[in-house]
């Protein structure tokens, strides 16, 4: 039933060009449509052996200072890519963008490569004294050559903006990934 809905809304929001404000829910960013982050031993998988989707994974923030590596089986080898991590815990900073890569292409994706542009230096995860917060991999077809940078910055991020001025919708969301990350 659940993929029947995203069908539909999928296909209104393609014929009707409509576009929803909303961001995936937060337990449906590991989904079927999951990218890997790697390595495996640190960021783990979404779904457990049989296939069905277990919890938030926790990671202490030492074991993700380094940029990781990003694979999407599903992209189209063609196709231009846009990848975003974002905290959404960050408090009275809002949105802190951890890392932003436009112009990845699609083969380098299927290869577990990431060559595109960083327009924003991968920033591994800080979350103060003892707090958890969540960390969100978001990866979006390139509709634009030209991708409009003109509201990216670190801290106080705004995601629906930024898509909007790149032609995308939230719920454009080609594959994603989502962890907890602590001190």
């Amino acid at each position: 039933m659940l993929l029947l809905y995203c069908i539909s809304i999928s296909l209104v929001h393609t014929i009707l060009g409509f576009c929803t404000h909303d961001l995936p829910e937060p337990d449906l960013l590991c989904g079927e449509t999951s990218l890997e982050i790697k390595p495996d031993d640190v960021y783990g998988t979404c779904n457990n052996e049989e296939g069905k989707l277990q919890g938030i994974r926790e990671i202490p923030k030492w074991k993700v200072t380094d940029r990781p590596q990003v694979k999407f089986q599903n992209a189209k080898k063609d196709q231009m890519y846009i990848l975003i991590m974002r905290d959404p815990d960050a408090g009275s900073a809002r949105d802190v963008l951890h890392w932003l890569v436009t112009d990845i292409k699609g083969s380098s994706l299927q290869a577990g490569k990431i060559d595109g542009t960083e327009q924003m230096k991968y920033n591994g995860p800080n979350p103060p004294g003892d707090q958890h917060h969540r960390y969100q991999f978001f990866l979006y077809e390139q509709k634009r050559s030209n991708v409009d940078l003109s509201l990216v910055k670190r801290i106080h991020f705004k995601l629906v903006p930024f898509l909007e001025r790149n032609e995308l919708c939230p719920n454009d969301v080609v594959a994603s990934f989502q962890y907890k990350s602590f001190s």
